[in-house]
């Protein structure tokens, strides 16, 4: 007997092969945007100290510049001291200001990357369901396949037997005909 369901099946579980790799795509895809916002929300951290840094050396670069005017100029003490007070206090404001921006940002795109990644969750988990609804579906036309190729190929086994028989009676029947007008 040949089984004629064995290419159905192989074509079947090519599918689900497919099916179950789209999946995987697009579980690591969802997990990828996830890490990507993830080291954003990391950045920012160091991106802050980075900027932050940069005004206080700009700060000690400025306070640098006064003690060689007070060092340098007569009377330039009272100069230097007073203009020290005002840059003290600008940047003092500036830092605050940073902080305070960095710190909206940080919970801007921490809300943000945990909205997305709810969201990405949310769409994964529909279509697991989607994918698990298509799988039974597709177990199930795939039996209800085999199991059509398999009764077809028996019918037709069975068409051939009797053909067989129908073809061995006509045999018969021609040379019992050519014995008896022989005869």
């Amino acid at each position: 007997m040949v089984d004629y369901s064995q290419p159905i099946e192989a074509a079947f579980e090519a599918q689900r092969r497919s099916l179950e790799q789209s999946q995987q795509a697009l579980q690591q895809t969802a997990e990828f945007q996830q890490r990507v916002g993830q080291a954003f929300i990391d950045s920012l951290d160091s991106q802050a100290s980075a900027q932050r840094k940069a005004l206080e050396v700009q700060k000690q670069l400025i306070h640098k510049s006064l003690d060689v005017v007070e060092e340098t100029m007569p009377g330039g003490e009272t100069f230097a001291d007073d203009f020290r007070d005002i840059v003290d206090e600008q940047y003092e404001a500036a830092l605050d200001s940073h902080e305070e921006a960095f710190a909206t940002v940080a919970d801007n795109a921490e809300a943000s990357v945990t909205s997305v990644e709810e969201g990405s969750d949310e769409y994964v988990s529909f279509l697991d369901d989607q994918l698990e609804m298509a799988q039974e579906t597709h177990e199930q036309f795939e039996e209800q396949s085999v199991e059509a190729v398999e009764e077809f190929s028996e019918q037709v086994e069975t068409m051939q037997s009797q053909m067989e028989e129908v073809q061995s009676d006509v045999i018969e029947a021609s040379e019992q005909a050519a014995e008896e007008s022989g005869a």
